[in-house]
């Protein structure tokens, strides 16, 4: 003030200013602005089925929220919210890919994508049925020929675009997971896949061909599945038209690598084998019991699983026979009924499967083209045979969003 007067009071609430003044004056205001450049935050935005769930905050005050198809082009209308925290609860009922966007009161504005992908989740769909899918240490599709076609393109129906996509289901089961390679990150619900192709080709590949005595039966250290996890994925993942959510869902799971001793080799049935993947103790030397890999083999019991015999040789006796033994006329409704060894790809009359022998460093298991199931004799791992990669895919990231799970229009994911 030029002539001694003063500010004595001001409320930042309503902008009054109280003035002292001594006679006449004339007194000047200034005020500091202050800039909000500081955005919104969008946090734990989750989708589940059709339910879009946020929480948005801001550091001053919170204006509005909106739902737009274009990182861009802001939406055409607002819902009014305030203050510096908001729980997000809306419901959107058409697939697609959307953006969240928050704004504040300075007008600070961010968005973030997610989509809608409406189908039927695995755990729906993988429901025994006693027709082709049955609970047996989890949910298998099991008979000659059951509709279990999956195709990992981005379409929604029809023939798969690429061979190298089609796929079939083995089953869903409860398996350990690791986010690291290392660790467990705990059990999750998993869908099983093999691929319908020979990554083997003509002349098939060796499960290992490691120099190594005491690992040449080691899954962990077999070349074959470091080629899986490799070259083979990496090559699946790079197909044209392949599904842009199957490199998130194809899971690093447990695989467990207990196999036959000398003992049993011979007499173990679908039952007893499937009890000796898991058994820790069945390992040769110092193999590993387990190892956490993206990308492996089927087990010789998701083999003898997948038949649900015949008239002669009824289910209940295809599982506990043997699997030696289904070579024999005898037995030949088990193989007959087997999806499994209907679609086998045999390369020098055998084909791969993961579990080691644990009684020496040099033998793994494989299916012979009559029918049986050899974890011993005539198998050492640097044959040449062939090989059809099996992995597991989140059943919490995909869906089904079309098809019938036959060959000619396959389960299609989203």
């Amino acid at each position: 003030c030029e002539n001694g007067g003063k500010v004595v009071s001001y409320n930042n609430s309503t902008g009054q200013i109280g003035f002292s003044f001594l006679g006449s004056d004339r007194c000047s205001l200034y005020f500091d602005k202050i800039i909000d450049t500081e955005k919104p935050v969008i946090s734990n935005l989750t989708v589940n089925d059709t339910t879009v769930t946020a929480t948005l905050t801001d550091n001053v005050e919170l204006s509005g929220y909106g739902i737009s198809t274009s990182n861009s082009t802001e939406p055409t209308s607002w819902i009014t919210i305030s203050g510096t925290s908001y729980n997000l609860s809306t419901t959107i009922t058409t697939e697609g890919t959307y953006y969240l966007w928050v704004k504040d009161s300075a007008g600070n504005k961010t968005a973030k994508e997610f989509s809608i992908s409406l189908g039927t989740s695995f755990e729906a769909l993988m429901v025994a049925n006693n027709n082709d899918i049955f609970n047996e240490n989890g949910l298998r599709y099991e008979g000659a020929n059951p509709n279990n076609y999956i195709c990992l393109d981005n379409q929604k129906s029809g023939s798969c675009t690429s061979s190298s996509l089609l796929f079939r289901i083995i089953g869903l089961f409860d398996e350990d997971t690791s986010s690291d390679g290392t660790n467990s990150s705990g059990t999750k619900k998993l869908l099983k896949i093999i691929d319908t192709n020979n990554y083997g080709g003509t002349s098939g590949k060796m499960w290992s061909s490691t120099n190594s005595y005491y690992n040449y039966n080691d899954w962990s250290r077999a070349t074959l599945k470091t080629e899986l996890n490799g070259t083979y994925l990496t090559t699946v993942i790079a197909t044209s038209n392949v599904n842009s959510k199957l490199s998130n869902a194809i899971i690093t799971a447990k695989w467990h690598l207990g196999g036959a001793s000398t003992n049993s080799w011979s007499t173990l049935s679908t039952v007893g084998i499937y009890s000796e993947e898991r058994n820790s103790s069945a390992r040769y030397k110092f193999n590993e019991a387990s190892v956490y890999a993206k990308v492996g083999l089927m087990y010789p019991s998701d083999y003898g699983y997948a038949t649900v015999g015949g008239t002669t040789t009824n289910k209940t006796n295809c599982r506990n026979i043997s699997l030696l033994s289904w070579s024999s006329n005898s037995y030949s409704n088990c193989k007959n009924n087997d999806w499994i060894f209907k679609t086998a790809k045999f390369v020098n009359s055998q084909e791969w499967l993961i579990t080691p022998y644990c009684s020496d460093g040099d033998d793994a298991s494989r299916i012979y083209s009559n029918g049986s199931i050899h974890l011993y004799n005539d198998s050492t791992v640097r044959n040449n045979l062939a090989v059809r990669p099996t992995f597991y895919l989140d059943s919490s990231l995909l869906k089904v969003v079309g098809g019938t799970g036959t060959s000619t229009d396959p389960y299609h994911i989203g």
